[in-house]
């Protein structure tokens, strides 16, 4: 299956949406890779990141 990365914060969220995902994760059929991790003080350049589109998870540390 090939699918096509989106930023879902950009699609209409509707029930149908999130259950097809869901379903998808749960078959293993898809996965989201962490592609940047950044420390609680660059939050603001996480958000801004996630802000232009980029693709994959986004994580904060906190320790």
């Amino acid at each position: 299956m090939i699918m096509k990365a989106v930023a879902l914060a950009q699609v209409p969220g509707t029930a149908e949406t999130l259950s097809t995902l869901a379903a998808h994760v749960a078959a293993g059929a898809l996965s989201v890779p962490v592609t940047a991790v950044h420390d609680l003080e660059q939050a603001a350049q996480a958000f801004a990141a996630f802000g232009a589109g980029a693709l994959g998870k986004i994580a904060i540390t906190v320790t």
